[in-house]
């Protein structure tokens, strides 16, 4: 298994992230990284010309790997077991 299959298997999972409640919606092959949907009215989306056209949810682009203790981001690791965590360390070259 390689590691954009193991993190196929975090969509549909539900976390917290900067007090909002998401779900993992879609997995990037850049970084790679998980997007995140929150489930709330959102913020106002513009229009190309720079007026207010509707409320969105606001969606967040998450690193698998966080910059700032090179571990897996908090995130990932909130909506993972120890086992899959092992696993996405192994898949990535993180040490355990």
């Amino acid at each position: 298994m390689d590691l954009i299959d193991a993190l196929q298997d975090l969509i549909g999972r539900h976390c917290r992230h900067e007090d909002c409640h998401c779900e993992i919606i879609e997995i990037l092959e850049e970084g790679p990284s998980i997007v995140l949907y929150t489930h709330s009215k959102g913020e106002i989306q513009c229009n190309w010309f720079g007026e207010a056209q509707r409320r969105a949810p606001k969606t967040y682009t998450i690193p698998l790997v966080s910059s700032r203790d090179e571990d897996l981001h908090p995130v990932v690791r909130a909506v993972t077991d120890e086992d899959e965590q092992a696993r996405l360390r192994a898949l990535t070259g993180l040490t355990d």
